[in-house]
């Protein structure tokens, strides 16, 4: 390296200029928050480091939504998106629980969306078949909110429902075996026994719901149950989480 010369770039950046593998090279090594960038051009010309560069700080301020090629290619793309500061707690990209459990595939995540307030969603699907296990991230605050409503009380807020708490080791699972129904059910309850589990996780700053109703018809369930719409098989979910490493 031959010369470094500040630049005004992100939160701090130098532009280097020196030798490379074999021409003179010109490179930039800057950061944006918790973001490190580094853009190399060789042979050198001009600006083209710093253009790069600049070009890819626009990015880190003004992130877009991956494509449906890009999501389709990699479920798990919009989970870089350096604007999510929320903690996601999720089952990794392929989750092979110990026993006769069916392993799990990462479908699909979104961020935000047209859901009732969740801040991240996740699907898995068991061998390639349409998604089997949901999970969704609220903030606390937004999850206390939603928990009033009618459909964000369907299947555990019931007389009818039964609970189990699983302690967690940073967070606690409260897992609901309870009846698929378009309304919370009073007594007299069902006489068949329950058809859907649901789990809600705490931790510190978020709550994950394990397969939540998006709507109340969808709440019964619907043909083949999955193999982990049971206790054990929710307990083996929840067990599962994991916090994903910040990026």
């Amino acid at each position: 390296m031959r010369e470094r010369q500040r630049l005004d770039l992100g939160d701090e950046a130098e532009l280097l200029r020196g030798r490379g593998l074999n021409y003179p090279a010109t490179g930039v090594a800057w950061r944006l928050r918790n973001i490190v960038g580094v853009v190399v051009a060789e042979p050198a010309h001009g600006d083209d480091a710093r253009e790069l560069a600049e070009k890819q700080q626009g990015r880190f301020e003004h992130p877009r939504p991956p494509s449906r090629a890009e999501a389709r290619n990699d479920p798990g793309l919009q989970l870089e998106d350096p604007t999510l500061t929320l903690p996601v707690y999720w089952l990794g990209r392929s989750f092979d629980p110990p026993g006769a459990l069916p392993p799990l595939e990462l479908e699909r995540a979104s961020i935000g969306g047209a859901g009732p307030g969740q801040a991240v969603q996740l699907s898995y699907a068991v061998q390639g078949r349409p998604a089997s296990v949901t999970l969704d991230i609220f903030t606390p605050a937004v999850w206390r909110r939603f928990s009033r409503t009618r459909l964000g009380r369907l299947i555990w807020d019931s007389p009818c429902a039964r609970a189990r708490v699983v302690g967690l080791q940073d967070g606690r699972a409260s897992i609901y075996q309870g009846f698929g129904a378009p309304k919370p059910l009073e007594r007299p309850c069902p006489k068949h026994p329950p058809d859907r589990v649901v789990a809600h996780v705490q931790y510190p700053r978020v709550i994950v719901v394990v397969d939540m109703p998006y709507c109340y018809m969808c709440a019964a369930p619907a043909g083949r149950r999955s193999p982990y719409d049971t206790v054990q098989g929710m307990e083996a979910l929840v067990r599962g989480l994991r916090l994903r490493p910040p990026r």
